[in-house]
């Protein structure tokens, strides 16, 4: 069906060079500030599955996965209730903040490139082998002082950007519980190779110094816990602003 997706006009478009860079009801922790500053694109959204470009099997494509590390937070904590399904609303995610590259002095998840070797040999591995082997690249982009507190790393995402040179981007997003001294200290700032990573809340994502389609997907896979498919046009690396998209929501991904 057609939806009409709001996102902020002051957006900063992906580039690379080489290659890219990289339940209960919800309300979306979105300031109305934010939705007045949007200006509307239209996507098709549908929860079936989806073929195309963003189809891993046979791609081509260069690869990257980025992990998203959150913190989950209940909107209410009810020592006496035997309720076992807990509706979060707010919670902490990790960015990182780009000291140099392509993302310069903006923001993303924890992002790696695969390199010309891993790309060769994952396409000469089965769907599932590729899906393993993608989990474990996932696994090794989170902080070692995180690994320890995550409780789920789920593929959330798989994106498609096909401005020359086309790319498929992994999603994955890592769910970290914390309880009594084993809390995370979400105040000090976290090394992801010379670039820092910081602690946000999730109403105060810093959407105007990250990627343009950032906006687009962030709400899904945090907010609504969804998965999505999807391809983007930039109209060249250059671009500062998406020409046209298409945005699914899907029951799986693998």
């Amino acid at each position: 069906m057609q939806c009409t997706v709001q996102f902020a006009r002051a957006m900063f478009s992906r580039t690379c060079t080489h290659s890219r860079w990289i339940s209960g009801e919800r309300k979306l922790p979105i300031s109305v500030s934010t939705l007045n500053r949007a200006e509307n694109r239209t996507c098709r959204m549908q929860s079936t599955s989806v073929s195309g470009s963003t189809d891993p099997t046979g791609s081509t494509n260069n690869i990257y996965v980025q992990v998203l590390p959150v913190i989950l937070k209940p909107t209410h904590t009810d020592l006496s209730s035997k309720e076992t399904d807990i509706a979060f609303t707010d919670g902490k995610i990790l960015l990182c903040k780009w000291a140099s590259g392509n993302f310069k002095d903006r923001y993303t998840g924890l992002i790696k490139q695969l390199s010309e070797r891993e790309e060769v040999n994952i396409q000469n591995l089965t769907a599932s082998e590729k899906y393993k082997v993608l989990l474990q690249i996932a696994e090794s982009l989170l902080p070692s002082q995180l690994r320890r507190h995550v409780t789920e790393l789920e593929l959330v995402g798989l994106l498609n950007f096909d401005d020359p040179p086309a790319c498929d981007e992994y999603i994955y997003k890592a769910n970290l519980a914390i309880s009594g001294s084993e809390s995370i200290d979400t105040n000090h700032v976290i090394p992801f190779g010379e670039h820092s990573c910081f602690w946000y809340n999730w109403k105060e994502i810093p959407f105007q110094e990250m990627p343009a389609d950032d906006p687009l997907w962030y709400p899904k896979v945090l907010w609504e816990e969804q998965k999505v498919k999807g391809t983007f046009t930039f109209g060249g690396w250059s671009e500062k602003t998406i020409k046209s998209y298409e945005l699914h929501l899907v029951n799986q991904i693998e």
